[in-house]
């Protein structure tokens, strides 16, 4: 796809983020619907607690995803516009 179609219909795409390449996969292809359609592109943390999961548990698992979005989310980030991952 090249140039901008107009689009009535997806304004925001939102995203599944998980670190794996999988999810980067699909945050690549979400960023190029989005120049495509003039959308915005929406990424959203997925993390899966223990089960059955104790609050001290919980709470080590939701400090661990923490840190794991944020840098993963600061890579993706720091690309170029139009750039994707292999």
């Amino acid at each position: 796809m090249t140039g901008k179609r107009q689009n009535a219909y997806f304004r925001k795409l939102l995203v599944g983020y998980d670190g794996s390449p999988q999810s980067e996969k699909a945050v690549d292809v979400a960023f190029s619907l989005a120049e495509c359609l003039d959308a915005t592109v929406l990424i959203f943390a997925v993390a899966r607690p223990p089960e059955p999961s104790t609050s001290v548990e919980l709470e080590a698992v939701l400090d661990d995803a923490k840190e794991h979005f944020e840098e993963g989310f600061k890579k993706l980030m720091e690309r170029p516009a139009g750039a994707t991952s292999t």
